[in-house]
């Protein structure tokens, strides 16, 4: 069975609240995926931002960074800022995620 898990199709749009098919949470050209198997984890390039997918409930948040805002900010969730993040992994160890922030040259760890 294949089910929408977050976002109604529509490309441009991004919002966070109650992910699939109807609910209000959009998603803009994810890339990569992720999970620590409580959450999945994207990141989205031209919205410059990792988003968390809470499995049980769909509640889709913004993790990390600012939407639509790119940049090379260190820092707590929206403070942070991202150029194109393209993949993302978790690592259970440490309980953190590695972005690869591709327009920014670098790898980034979100704890």
């Amino acid at each position: 069975m294949v089910t929408t898990f977050a976002g109604d199709g529509t490309d441009g749009l991004y919002a966070d609240g109650l992910g699939g098919r109807t609910g209000p949470a959009r998603i803009h050209r994810p890339r990569g995926i992720t999970s620590d198997g409580t959450s999945v984890y994207w990141v989205e390039a031209n919205a410059h931002t990792v988003r968390q997918g809470v499995i049980a409930t769909l509640d889709v948040s913004t993790l990390a960074g600012m939407p639509m805002s790119a940049g090379y900010v260190e820092g707590p969730g929206a403070t942070a800022r991202f150029d194109g993040p393209f993949s993302i992994a978790y690592h259970y160890p440490s309980r953190s995620l590695f972005v690869m922030d591709s327009a920014n040259h670098v790898i980034r760890r979100v704890r």
